[in-house]
């Protein structure tokens, strides 16, 4: 089984953006802390890689890893951060929120694209990230009712989670001739190591008292919300340009925005789904005008101009 192939690109990334959708609704139901949740999360994915290689016959190629190890280890990183910095979020605000807080990724990734690949960047593509800006604004709800000082950390928590997957994506685009299950098993790896040691150092572990639901629903996030899932993903990245990776990823948002409002009771205000709809209609808009050629487009090639 190739996730790899270029045909499988977009439909790989539309089921990873719906499992990453749901990942906020389960944690809102595990007691436990969330460094703790996502240490689980990622030593479960290894695990479930493992066995699917094992079983798939999927030899690790050691050349591929060693080629790409400095890239390797910095999207781990960006990833085991991203964790961190989002399921805090989610602890402490409004799953919605932090949703669309770490949902700025692909807007972000559209801004910085042309310093890295070989894209451009024109006014369309600014004034959509702007009204991503805006919509994230209007959602957060600091506008209507204000944050308290935990909404307001959280919502920081998620704008950091956001920065952090956007580089995860810029490196794994920079990944070459390498498997999807070889760089997520060691992306995986790198990421736990970082959770785990983190976990060991800020957690009393003496004091944490875990009920089945909570090992069910973990072992749950790290099998089909983080092996799979991002298997697909990071098999899906390197075929897609950034504005076409922003639509099929702001699926995700989407699917938590509708289940944390029929399961968890979470409803935006009237302005907080105007700016749901400024963040994903701001991406809709770049996918299909982003790469139209015109003069009246101005277009910025970053690499030409260094």
């Amino acid at each position: 089984m190739d996730w790899d192939a270029k045909k499988m690109a977009k439909p790989g990334l539309i089921v990873a953006a719906l499992l990453f959708g749901s990942i906020g609704i389960i944690t809102h139901f595990i007691s436990a802390p969330a460094t703790l949740i996502v240490a689980v999360r990622g030593v479960v994915a290894i695990v479930t890689l493992i066995l699917i290689m094992i079983a798939l016959r999927h030899k690790l190629d050691r050349d591929a890893i060693e080629s790409n190890i400095f890239v390797l280890l910095l999207s781990g990183t960006c990833l085991g951060l991203n964790w961190l910095f989002l399921f805090e979020a989610y602890k402490i605000t409004e799953v919605s929120i932090a949703v669309l807080c770490n949902n700025m990724a692909p807007a972000l990734l559209i801004l910085i694209a042309p310093l890295f690949f070989t894209e451009r960047l024109n006014l369309v593509k600014i004034g959509c990230v702007g009204l991503a800006i805006v919509g994230l604004v209007l959602s957060s709800g600091v506008i209507t009712v204000g944050l308290s000082e935990g909404e307001t950390l959280g919502v920081i928590y998620g704008m950091v989670s956001a920065v952090f997957a956007t580089f995860m994506i810029v490196f794994n685009r920079m990944l070459r001739s390498i498997t999807a299950m070889d760089k997520t098993l060691f992306q995986m790896v790198v990421a736990s190591a970082i959770l785990i040691a983190y976990t060991l150092v800020t957690v009393d572990m003496s004091n944490i008292s875990l009920t089945y639901t909570d090992l069910t629903l973990m072992i749950c996030l790290g099998v089909f919300q983080t092996a799979i899932a991002f298997t697909l993903y990071f098999g899906s990245v390197v075929h897609l340009r950034s504005d076409t990776f922003a639509m099929c990823a702001y699926i995700e948002p989407v699917s938590a925005l509708i289940l944390s409002a029929f399961i968890l009771g979470e409803d935006l205000s009237i302005i907080g789904w105007i700016g749901a709809g400024l963040i994903l209609g701001s991406t809709y808009i770049c996918e299909k005008l982003g790469n139209r050629p015109g003069k009246h487009i101005l277009s910025l090639d970053f690499k030409k101009m260094s």
